[in-house]
C-alpha cells in the first residue's frame, strides 16, 4: 500500500460482539464519544481471532484518496467489539498524545455503510471516539502525525 507504512502485526482476541462505542464508556476512562455513535448503538456478532496490521499513514491526503489502494490489501472492516477490544485489552498498540488510531468500519451490508472510528488516547489515558465518514473532506497529515491505521487481514 503506497499511502502507509507498515509498523507491526498483531492477533486479536476473538470478540462476543456485544461491546459497542457507546458502551465503551462502562470498560475505558473516556472523555468524549460523538453522538453519532447513538444512531449505530447496536450489538453485532460474535468474532473470531483476527489477525490485524497496523499501519502508519505516509502522506497527508483525504480519507477517499488515501484509502484507494486498500482494496488491494484485501482488508475487512472492524466491528465495534473489536475496536473496543484493542482499546481495552491493548492500548499500547495505540499512538497516544492525542493522535487519531483509525479503525475502518462498517454498520450494514452495503458498502455506503462505511466509515472510519478515530480512537485518540489522550495524556492523562482517557479516550475520544470520532466517527469520520469517508466523504468527509478532512486533510489527514500523516507526514507531520504518524497517524496509525488498523487493518484486518482476510486470512
Amino acid at each position: 500500500m503506497k499511502n502507509f507504512r507498515a509498523l507491526f502485526e498483531a492477533e486479536l482476541e476473538g470478540t462476543d460482539g456485544q461491546a459497542t462505542i457507546i458502551g465503551a464508556r462502562e470498560l475505558l476512562p473516556t472523555k468524549h464519544i460523538d453522538p453519532r455513535f447513538e444512531a449505530i448503538h447496536k450489538s453485532g456478532p460474535a468474532t473470531p481471532p483476527t489477525k490485524i496490521q497496523v499501519q502508519e499513514l505516509a502522506v497527508n491526503g483525504e480519507l477517499l484518496d488515501l484509502l484507494q489502494d486498500v482494496s488491494a490489501f484485501d482488508t475487512l472492516p472492524f466491528m465495534q467489539s473489536q475496536i473496543v477490544q484493542v482499546c481495552h485489552r491493548h492500548p499500547d498498540w495505540l499512538q497516544a498524545n492525542g493522535m487519531p488510531n483509525l479503525f475502518l468500519c462498517k454498520m450494514g451490508e452495503a458498502n455506503s455503510d462505511l466509515f472510519v472510528v478515530s480512537a485518540f488516547l489522550d495524556n492523562w489515558s482517557r479516550f475520544f471516539f470520532m466517527r469520520r465518514e469517508l466523504h468527509e473532506r478532512i486533510l489527514w497529515r500523516g507526514r507531520q502525525f504518524h497517524l496509525r491505521f488498523f487493518f484486518k487481514v482476510r486470512r
